[in-house]
């Protein structure tokens, strides 16, 4: 049985090179991965970068890390427009072509087997959990990782798995302790003075 999801592009570019990257860590917080675990999770993982591959056809002939149809890259050549950056694809050879996305909101349906689904939300358990290397700044988790997880139905689950549903309350208070340009700030509210 498979699901799909969408991507745009930017977000496919982005789990693409995260699927492709990635070494599962044997420690997250106070959870331990033992090796047996990790190589399962890594198996699932290599199963939804075969998935984002299946989409992704500049990979697949040219050996670079594009997701998407070629059609939404622009294509330089590095020599004829005298670029000076260098780009090695996945062999460790020197690419003379450059991509560059032309829309980055296109959208790219991925069918996703129930293990490549899986190592998405072990993808996503990485980028969302606080105690984590891995972790997305808020922005990214927002714009990227939590949109994924509506897909695939995972936001309890792993809002559960990485704390998220652990009550915690934090105080903010004017603190006499803490000094502002050499001078103490007041303890409490402060007064708002009328002109």
């Amino acid at each position: 049985m498979s699901d799909k999801i969408t991507l745009d592009m930017n977000t496919g570019n982005f789990y693409l090179r995260q699927a492709y990257n990635v070494i599962f860590p044997d420690k997250v917080d106070e959870r331990t991965f033992t090796s047996n675990v990790r190589k399962t999770i890594s198996q699932k993982i290599r199963q939804l970068y075969k998935a984002l591959k299946a989409v992704s056809p500049l990979l697949q002939t040219e050996k670079v890390l594009y997701f998407g149809p070629a059609e939404k890259y622009e294509v330089q050549d590095r020599l004829t427009e005298n670029l000076k950056d260098e780009e090695v694809d996945l062999a460790g050879e020197i690419v003379r072509k450059r991509y560059l996305m032309t829309d980055k909101r296109h959208e790219v349906e991925v069918e996703l087997t129930g293990a490549a689904k899986d190592g998405l939300w072990w993808l996503l358990f990485l980028h969302l959990h606080p105690a984590s290397k891995a972790v997305l700044s808020i922005g990214m988790q927002e714009e990227l990782a939590l949109p994924l997880a509506e897909q695939i139905g995972a936001v309890a689950g792993l809002g559960k798995a990485t704390g998220g549903d652990k009550k915690e309350t934090v105080e903010t208070t004017y603190d006499a302790d803490i000094e502002d340009e050499g001078e103490p700030v007041p303890a409490g509210k402060p007064e708002l003075k009328k002109i």
